[in-house]
């Protein structure tokens, strides 16, 4: 005979929620770290929602989705509507990844991949509202060949602390 299944409570679900949501922010800081060191969750949100990108320490505005279902216009709009509250000029990015599926994925606007590729400065006026959507390993490369270029040109200072392997720390305010 077996045993009937337990139904979790409702808090239970939202804390499962919460975990699985963190637990996959932590994974994309750590993914940005060899790029930017400073990478890291921004626990601000679990304070006041909005408060904070999911990841900061980086360039971007990110914001990350962990489900099964992921609605990425929505997901873009939300991180322009607490960009908008904070006054925050970074461009903003979605990283996300479906339930059991293994590779990360990016969203971001055509004008920003565009800026990337060229070598632009980063803003908020990369006017395409066309959505692309790029491998995280492929993308992570246009961002490496982004950040040699300002690190070449003197914009960026290059990080000390390895000097086995490239890394970088982004000033925004320079």
């Amino acid at each position: 005979m077996t045993e009937p299944v337990k139904k979790r409570t409702p808090a239970q679900v939202g804390r499962y929620a919460r975990t699985k949501g963190a637990r996959f922010e932590r994974e994309v800081a750590e993914a940005f770290k060899p790029l930017f060191p400073d990478a890291r969750r921004g626990i601000g949100q679990t304070r006041c929602a909005g408060e904070v990108c999911d990841v900061e320490g980086t360039p971007l505005w990110i914001e990350t989705k962990f489900r099964q279902h992921i609605d990425l216009q929505k997901a873009m709009v939300q991180a322009n509507r607490a960009r908008a509250v904070k006054h925050d000029p970074r461009p903003p990015v979605v990283i996300w990844r479906k339930l059991r599926a293994r590779s990360l994925c990016v969203t971001c606007h055509l004008g920003l991949l565009t800026a990337l590729w060229t070598g632009e400065q980063l803003n908020t006026t990369h006017g395409s509202s066309t959505l692309v959507h790029l491998d995280f390993e492929d993308w992570l490369g246009i961002v490496r060949r982004w950040l040699d270029r300002f690190v070449s040109q003197g914009m960026v200072k290059p990080a000390l602390d390895e000097p086995k392997e490239p890394l970088y720390v982004h000033d925004p305010y320079r």
